[in-house]
């Protein structure tokens, strides 16, 4: 059964992680836990507070970045259905040309045959 002392228990410390982390000797970090000086607990504290820095100033970076790759997306995508449409109205626009050729083409050959019955698929 687990009781309040148990499940309120330290963790394990890991001292090798906090020396690598906190740029301390592994040395250091073990008399902090077992006789903590002055100056190891400020020299920690240092290190935390620089880590700290760090932290905030990748953190800052990464939303700038998120919030440019969000701007660059939809600079993107506005521009793919700016094109799309461009595409549309081209392609529209082809087909009208093609189809007014096929009807002035049907003239000119009938108005040179003299005749309004000539069947262009004969000719």
């Amino acid at each position: 059964m687990l009781t309040l002392t148990t499940a309120m228990a330290a963790p394990e410390l890991d001292s090798a992680q906090l020396s690598s982390y906190c740029s301390l000797p592994q040395e250091s970090i073990n008399i902090l836990l077992d006789a903590p000086t002055a100056d190891l607990v400020r020299s920690l504290l240092q290190n935390i507070t620089t880590k700290a820095h760090e932290h905030n100033e990748l953190t800052s970076e990464k939303l700038k970045l998120g919030v440019e790759l969000e701007n660059a997306v939809r600079g993107g995508e506005t521009k793919n259905r700016v094109l799309k449409s461009s595409v549309d109205k081209n392609l529209k626009e082809a087909a009208d040309l093609r189809q007014k050729l096929r009807e002035e083409g049907r003239c000119c050959i009938s108005c040179a045959f003299g005749s309004s019955n000539v069947d262009v698929q004969k000719v």
